[in-house]
């Protein structure tokens, strides 16, 4: 195996070179991607483009350091897209976020484009601290484990506001969601951060050999719409941002609240997938704030010296503003999708206006539902019908053919976007027909061929 570490410190040193050669840093990091590309590009073609570009560099002196990086172009080209073939080291997918253009992507707006969550095993849910495990659980027994849970992080919350340690008390779980170790405690809030070095540093601490980690780079305006703001069981983005916290500060961290491990699959969110190493972490001090575990565990840290001086008895404290509730890792059924399918039904109609003259017309609160049931049912069906089908983003497909095509009918909408997608696989077709017979009267009725010819969506007034 190639020495990653090593060919990612020499790609940053490259990088920083050719970037500041030329007055656009972008011409400086095409042409080191060219460079990269033993298949296209040969040392003559690149010292054309230094020399067209007058780039202040000097490729012959730095060619054995891109030749190093040439010779790591297939894995880099080929490795780390899928969990089937990962990438061989944490230090190779720092060197693909670069080459992805991951880091300091930003939208129209001037707003970060992503944030990013590091995860140590690709198999495992995506869940916060406090529910881990409770899916084992069932009925009055997973009520009660969770009410135990959360009035423990009440407690530590009420020494926190009792001490001054924080404003109000998202800010103190907050704190306890990053001192959960020191304190003994799991919180419903999931980390997220604004760096993807960070999150490769989560990713790949405390790796063992065999694992596969995974880098997830999520949009956040994509986050914003499936979320609702905040209104569906995705969660809400929350910052807490205390600068006398170090390992908030120094982790660029924010918040999910309680996102839904389904929902939060279901968006189907990119990857970069590498293969965990024993002792392997990724640390670099290429950065212009050097990434080190005393980075992320600051040693001299006020706020946990504070933390080791509360009292470990248990205190009587109230409710908190927000708390999750025992549904939170039920499966989700149409209702969970409801607030979602409304925030992109809102979308659509803000940026199709004209369509939304002509789209009004259908009794929305009613069509929504009938979407929501249909993919609650197909979501049920899960491993026998194409995954595609299953996600939020098909979701969205469902919202935006009824919103554009909806007077074509419900057999033409199931054509779209069911049928097609079955057609070579009776399994997938059977399991439909029962998806159609579960999700509600009025799928059952289009279930008949020649019925669903005739079926319309429901109109408003009717």
């Amino acid at each position: 195996m190639l020495d990653w570490k090593h060919l990612h410190d020499t790609f940053e040193r490259l990088l920083s070179k050719y970037r500041s050669a030329h007055p656009n840093p972008e011409i400086g990091m095409r042409i080191l991607r060219q460079a990269m590309n033993p298949g296209r590009y040969s040392k003559r073609n690149v010292e054309g483009e230094v020399q067209a570009f007058r780039l202040r560099v000097d490729p012959d002196g730095d060619w054995p350091d891109i030749a190093a990086l040439r010779d790591a172009f297939d894995p880099l080209s080929q490795l780390g897209f899928s969990a089937d073939i990962p990438a061989e080291s944490v230090y190779q997918a720092a060197i693909q976020v670069r080459l992805q253009r991951l880091d300091g992507a930003l939208n129209r707006d001037g707003t970060a484009r992503w944030f990013y969550r590091g995860q140590r095993n690709q198999l495992w849910d995506t869940v916060p601290k406090i529910m881990r495990n409770l899916r084992d659980e069932a009925g009055p027994s997973y009520d009660a484990l969770l009410e135990e849970r959360v009035q423990r992080v009440r407690s530590i919350v009420a020494g926190m506001m009792r001490a001054g340690l924080a404003k109000d008390d998202f800010e103190a779980t907050a704190i306890a969601q990053h001192y959960s170790s020191e304190l003994g405690v799991g919180t419903w809030l999931l980390d997220v951060t604004a760096s993807p070095w960070i999150a490769l540093f989560f990713a790949s601490d405390h790796g063992k050999a065999g694992e596969i980690g995974t880098l997830e780079y999520i949009e956040l305006t994509e986050w914003m719409l499936f979320s609702n703001h905040g209104e569906s069981a995705l969660g809400i983005l929350r910052v807490a941002s205390p600068t006398s916290v170090l390992r908030i500060s120094n982790q660029e961290a924010f918040f999910l609240q309680a996102p839904h491990p389904d929902l939060f699959t279901e968006l189907s969110i990119r990857k970069l997938y590498f293969g965990q190493q024993e002792n392997t972490v990724f640390e670099s001090l290429a950065f212009e704030r050097p990434l080190t575990r005393t980075l992320i565990y600051p040693p001299e840290d006020p706020m946990l010296a504070a933390l080791r001086g509360l009292p470990s008895e248990s205190l009587e404290a109230k409710k908190l503003t927000w708390e999750p509730t025992a549904s939170a890792l039920r499966a989700p059924d149409s209702e969970t999708y409801l607030p979602i399918a409304r925030a992109l039904l809102e979308a659509e109609a803000k940026r199709r206006p004209n369509q939304w003259e002509r789209a009004h017309c259908f009794d929305w609160d009613e069509l929504l539902r009938q979407l929501c049931r249909m993919h609650a049912a197909v979501r049920a069906h899960q491993g026998e019908v194409p995954r595609y089908v299953t996600t939020l983003h098909h979701l969205h497909r469902l919202v935006v053919y009824a919103f554009v095509n909806g007077e074509l009918g419900v057999s033409s909408f199931l054509e779209f976007c069911y049928i097609q997608y079955c057609r070579d696989d009776m399994m997938a077709v059977n399991a439909l027909r029962r998806c159609l017979q579960d999700a509600s009267p009025f799928w059952a009725h289009a279930l008949a061929e020649e019925a669903a010819e005739h079926v319309m969506w429901p109109k408003a007034g009717l």
